[in-house]
């Protein structure tokens, strides 16, 4: 039988769909909560999808953590000044500004769920994601410090 090409907008529509309701499950469930067949009957797709697009569970999870973190790390820098010029008490409210602006959003409920339970996915992952920012984070703020750049010994 032969079968006709998704469109790619109705490819990546069908995949932005998946990606918001399994947004809104793991926020509100957890990894390990939420299932695949509610992501999908969410999202009025097919649970096969989920393979087609992410791979696995554990891929749309990680997608998903990552899709948060990027749309954290545009807020953040949307209009912001280069971080030289920005003095150490201004970076610093920037930093909380910019927490309680995301205060529940789903990143925190993720990872809050990742606290409380645990799923074991994220593991390399998650270190893969959140080391950019942590090591930029620490040269801001030894920069402003006038201090050296510490070595790997900064956790």
């Amino acid at each position: 039988m032969f079968k006709m090409p998704q469109s790619n907008c109705a490819h990546n529509e069908s995949r932005a769909r998946i990606l918001r309701e399994a947004t809104v499950a793991f926020a509100e469930k957890g990894f390990q909560g939420a299932s695949i067949r509610d992501i999908t009957a969410a999202a009025s797709a097919n649970v096969a999808a989920v393979s087609y697009h992410f791979g696995s569970k554990a891929d749309l999870y990680r997608e998903v953590l990552a899709h948060e973190l990027t749309l954290v790390d545009a807020a953040r820098s949307e209009g912001s000044a280069p971080c030289s010029q920005v003095s150490l008490p201004d970076l610093v409210r920037h930093l909380f500004d910019s927490l309680r602006a995301h205060q529940g959003s789903a990143l925190k409920q993720i990872l809050a769920q990742e606290e409380a339970a645990p799923s074991g996915v994220l593991g390399p992952a998650l270190g893969d994601l959140i080391r950019p920012r942590h090591e930029q984070l620490v040269s801001l703020l030894t920069a402003h410090a006038g201090a050296p750049v510490p070595a790997e010994a900064v956790h």
